[in-house]
């Protein structure tokens, strides 16, 4: 018989696609119902296990089981693929929820470390006006020539302390604004460092390219995208095992049955000893009679009675006729 390969790669195809859709409903319920995730575990296993089996049954024995159980095991069959499903949803969801928190905390401390350095910047400008005006104001030797900032007047003076004051002023001014300034670039470090390290904006980056292109949010494409999985992968996983049974139901040579030939019986004819000693008798009686015609009266009567008695005994088996 010639190996056929193909069967055993289906074979292993389905049991690769329902262990991986296995794995990940068995994951997702036991994170759904976490209080007793052992228990789920088990129960959601024996159930996948189960699963597999009555399919390779229905297909095997369809014909030879009755409705009612066909009915219940078919019922059986799709809620198992409603839990799997449901558990590969959950396993999903999950991870995606877990991606989408951490790109939500790392978006919050860029936005926070972005709202300080805002600040920053107004205090800078802020500063540098200052650091203008003050070396504006000081700038003639003799005389002071600033705005007051209470009144708005332009204040013309010569006193040497009210100088001092502002060159004083002035040099905070100047050291403030270098603080915000080095504050400024520290912050837009932090912030390149964080979207240097963000692995989500890898993971999410196609999402939220496709969620603009098509101008819809996230959160809606990657749960279209979830329930394209999930109504794929344990229905693939049900068809590949069936598919498998018919894949080696037709490499095993179907087995011959020799039905029992009727046996005619030829009825054989035995012959009887005697009848056939007989037959021969008369056929010598004949010649014996055709001789004794022909030779007619050139025979002796003593030769005609011994082919008499010759006559006779071939025809009743007798020597002598009393």
């Amino acid at each position: 018989m010639k190996f056929n390969l193909f069967p055993y790669v289906v074979a292993m195809s389905a049991l690769f696609v329902s262990a991986s859709a296995a794995f990940y409903s068995v994951y997702g319920l036991s994170n759904l119902f976490a209080g007793a995730s052992t228990a789920v575990i088990i129960m959601a296993s024996s159930l996948e296990f189960a699963k597999l089996v009555t399919a390779s049954a229905l297909y095997q024995y369809w014909n030879r089981i009755s409705l009612p159980l066909k009915a219940y095991l078919t019922t059986a069959i799709m809620v198992l693929i409603g839990i799997t499903s449901a558990g590969i949803y959950g396993f999903l969801s999950g991870a995606y929820q877990e991606t989408s928190a951490k790109e939500a905390i790392t978006s919050t401390e860029i936005a926070i470390l972005t709202s300080k350095q805002n600040r920053y910047v107004r205090d800078s400008e802020v500063l540098n006006t200052n650091i203008i005006t003050w070396s504006e104001a000081l700038a003639n030797p003799s005389t002071i020539q600033y705005v007051d900032r209470e009144s708005g007047q332009l204040v013309t003076t010569t006193s040497s302390r009210q100088r001092k004051a502002l060159e004083a002023q002035l040099e905070e001014s100047r050291i403030a604004y270098a603080v915000a300034s080095d504050s400024i670039s520290a912050i837009d470090i932090q912030i390149l460092d964080l979207k240097i390290n963000d692995e989500t904006a890898r993971e999410l980056g196609p999402l939220k390219y496709v969620s603009t292109l098509i101008d819809k949010p996230m959160d809606s494409i990657i749960n279209w995208f979830m329930l394209l999985i999930i109504f794929v992968f344990d229905p693939l996983a049900i068809s590949l095992v069936i598919v498998a049974n018919i894949a080696f139901g037709r490499t095993i040579e179907p087995e011959v049955i020799v039905e029992p030939q009727e046996i005619l019986e030829v009825p054989v004819v035995v012959e009887d000893p005697g009848i056939s000693k007989v037959d021969a008798r008369q056929d010598k009686v004949i010649e014996l009679i055709l001789e004794l015609i022909k030779a007619n009266a050139s025979i002796s009567p003593v030769i005609i009675d011994k082919r008499i008695k010759e006559i006779k005994e071939n025809l009743y088996g007798e020597k002598e006729i009393k």
